[in-house]
């Protein structure tokens, strides 16, 4: 295993030490297995309207692959402009998105705060808004929303 100093005058594990940590006693795995449950289980709960995906696809083709014009048609679905497509999403977003709890292991989905006594807890996750919000419509068209 290999040390690093730090500013501090302390000693560390490098990130590859961690990395091969974890590869060994297996929770890299775990927590990738989790995260994409949880993934799975938010995109199966949450209904997005048709109308606002195809404004979500046509806004990160937007992004990725340079400007589409306004008007363009893709699929039978004007596409209204980046600006008012976020517009869109944003109001989409606003009245139907909050913080998730997810049961890692059965995938049920909460969208309200649960109480210790009702459930073991140990098995869900809070997934923040923010997160949920990257799941459903990608990490940089999140960033706009």
């Amino acid at each position: 295993m290999k040390l690093i100093k730090t500013a501090s005058g302390k000693y560390k594990l490098t990130k590859q030490a961690w990395k091969e940590i974890g590869e060994k006693s297996g929770w890299i795995k775990k927590a990738q297995a989790i995260e994409k449950a949880v993934n799975e289980a938010i995109k199966e709960s949450i209904t997005v309207p048709e109308d606002i995906q195809a404004q979500a696809e046509m806004a990160n083709y937007d992004l990725y692959h340079g400007p589409v014009p306004e008007g363009d048609i893709v699929d039978d679905k004007v596409y209204l402009g980046f600006v008012k497509a976020v517009e869109a999403i944003s109001g989409f977003v606003d009245e139907f998105i909050g913080d998730i709890y997810v049961n890692h292991i059965s995938g049920e989905v909460a969208r309200e705060p649960l109480l210790e006594d009702e459930m073991d807890l140990s098995d869900w996750i809070q997934v923040d808004r923010s997160s949920v919000l990257k799941i459903l419509f990608g990490k940089e068209l999140a960033s706009y929303v």
